[in-house]
């Protein structure tokens, strides 16, 4: 017994447009609203996931401004190598800040202490992160 899907309708056949099979055989790629996966696809995706970090993390400058304050307070009591730490965190961390600037300037700073003080390995090892 034919149910409604399976009763032919001749009215609606001109408007359906034959569909030809491809010549070579070969799968025949379908648009979709995503982008093929490849390596510039992952790029982009990756590039935009970043943004939207980026755009996530409102306490960003407070935070970096508060590691600023830590490194400069293990400095003056003389935990140099905290201080190191920190400059050195917020250099690959936030590369782009002013802070990182800055904690460029301290090491430096403490690179040129260490090379008057006698300490060279150390001083090198100091010069070396700020470039």
């Amino acid at each position: 017994m034919p149910t409604g899907l399976d009763e032919h309708t001749p009215e609606f056949d001109d408007s359906i447009p034959e569909l030809d099979e491809p010549e070579s055989g070969e799968p025949v790629p379908i648009q979709t609203g995503r982008k093929a996966p490849g390596p510039k696809a992952e790029e982009e995706e990756e590039e935009e996931e970043e943004e939207e970090e980026e755009e996530e993390d409102p306490f960003g400058p407070l935070v970096i401004s508060q590691f600023m304050r830590i490194a400069g307070g293990f400095e003056r009591q003389g935990d140099i190598h905290q201080a190191i730490g920190i400059y050195t965190k917020i250099i690959k961390e936030y590369p782009d800040a002013k802070e990182a600037v800055e904690s460029r300037m301290a090491l430096y700073n403490l690179a040129e202490k260490y090379l008057h003080s006698g300490d060279t390995y150390s001083a090198m090892a100091l010069f070396e992160e700020v470039m």
